[in-house]
């Protein structure tokens, strides 16, 4: 898949995010996504590139950055953590066999968007810091010297009592 642009790869990485929360049956529970933004001259933080990027739609507001000291490596424990986030539709017993895989699905398709850069990428975590009344997000932010791939799981069951919360 490496002969797509980085922008299809990751338009590619994120239909298979969506895909895994109707996969688990909660789609309008649990929901992730992924979109590529570039750095541009401008010092601008991972926060104020994801405000930017939803300018006139919603202004996030995020706890401090959280630097994954292992990288990517760290990720995709974090991916796998969210693959899944319930067993309706899989044994109990092979949900982390499954999470492992579909993670590292993810990891494949995150390669193939920065072939060049894979192994000097900087990974940080972002959380909003969700007001009662809203969804709660969390941002994985991979950074390359000129792009940063915004990696997006919202969690809506907070409006609903029978659903655990990410």
């Amino acid at each position: 898949m490496r002969e797509k642009s980085q922008l299809e790869n990751a338009s590619r990485l994120s239909g298979f995010l969506y895909g895994l929360s109707a996969f688990s049956g909660n789609m309008r529970q649990y929901e992730g996504a992924a979109y590529l933004l570039e750095r541009g001259e401008q010092s601008l933080s991972a926060g104020e590139l994801i405000n930017g990027y939803f300018s006139g739609q919603f202004e996030f507001q995020f706890d401090p950055p959280e630097a994954l000291k292992g990288g990517l490596h760290e990720l995709d424990k974090c991916i796998g953590a969210f693959a899944i986030q319930d067993s309706k539709r899989v044994k109990e017993e092979s949900i982390p066999d499954l999470q492992n895989y579909l993670s590292f699905r993810a990891m494949d398709m995150i390669e193939d968007i920065f072939w060049d850069d894979y192994n000097s990428l900087d990974v940080i975590k972002l959380r909003h810091k969700a007001e009662p009344s809203e969804d709660m997000c969390v941002f994985y932010c991979i950074l390359s010297s000129s792009q940063m791939l915004v990696i997006q799981f919202n969690d809506y069951s907070r409006f609903r009592s029978d659903v655990p919360p990410i």
